[in-house]
């Protein structure tokens, strides 16, 4: 097992984002740029899948992908595609980037309504892409890890107690405006409970709050007062529920003269009144200089 020889993975890595980006601007659509975490995340799952011989987008540990996104430091809007290809021969890591572009190609051939993953890849508000590879003698497997991300947010603490406050805050990059924020909340992951799983959804949300424009700094600390500060600050007090779980922050914008409101950055915390367990360790282990 392996992510293949540096620079021919490299070479995968590179062809594939030139592919995605290619595709993108036939749509009139930005480019994205390549994310140093999000191919970090991608690989440590794509090791992952290839170790256990399992599928979709899950491993054996049972965190969804934009929890291991969250936990690794990851703070926009996740989205992820997952592909492999299998041989009863014997793979030529030579073969890699050509059989990455296959895979992508057949991503982007898709047709609606089966075409997640070409929506995912050519979702106009997206920004950034990792791109996960690892093969073994028989088997590659492929990982494409897309965010969104239109917002500098501030660490949140990613583990937290139950009831413990903090504060979802940063800045919004112009000329998006801040409209709402959006609470999730979902049981901790089973280890072994979605494994194969071929498609994924976030939690079910649990609180919306919209945006109070300019609130006086008296009230800023106020528990759900999401406010919108001169400059695109945002700010939204909250605290973590009373039970285990995992809970999540979504920030919703729009742009001038546009209703419609999408999400473009991430956070929250895994709410635990224990120490985390040892498959979200891992993963807190990706954030440089971090002793989860």
């Amino acid at each position: 097992m392996a992510a293949g020889p540096p620079e021919i993975a490299e070479l995968a890595r590179r062809q594939v984002l030139q592919r995605v980006n290619q595709a993108r601007h036939e749509q009139g659509l930005a480019p994205l740029r390549r994310d140093p975490l999000l191919e970090r995340v991608g690989e440590v799952f794509c090791q992952k899948l290839l170790a256990e011989g399992s599928s979709g987008h899950f491993a054996a540990d049972g965190v969804p992908p934009y929890l291991r996104y969250l936990l690794a430091g990851g703070t926009g809007f996740h989205r992820q595609n997952v592909g492999s290809y299998q041989t009863t021969g014997s793979l030529d890591p030579q073969d890699l980037p050509s059989l990455a572009l296959q895979l992508t190609e057949a991503m982007l051939a898709e047709q609606p309504p089966q075409d997640g993953h070409r929506r995912t890849l050519l979702e106009p508000t997206a920004t950034s892409l990792g791109v996960g590879l690892a093969y073994s003698r028989q088997r590659l497997v492929l990982v494409h890890e897309v965010a969104t991300q239109l917002a500098q947010v501030e660490p949140p603490p990613r583990v937290c107690q139950p009831r413990q406050r903090w504060v979802f805050q940063g800045k919004l990059e112009p000329p998006w405006q801040a409209a709402a924020v959006e609470v999730l909340w979902e049981p901790l992951p089973i280890p072994g409970s979605h494994q194969g799983v071929a498609s994924y959804g976030y939690p079910a949300r649990r609180a919306w709050f919209s945006r109070v424009e300019y609130l006086p700094a008296s009230r800023v600390s106020v528990a759900g007062a999401f406010t919108v500060q001169p400059g695109g600050r945002f700010s939204f007090p909250t605290a973590a529920g009373p039970h285990p779980g995992v809970e999540l922050v979504l920030l919703w914008a729009r742009k001038p003269g546009d209703w419609a409101v999408y999400p473009v950055a991430l956070s929250g915390c895994v709410v635990v009144d224990q120490p985390a367990p040892a498959e979200l360790r891992e993963w807190l282990k990706l954030v440089p200089g971090e002793v989860p």
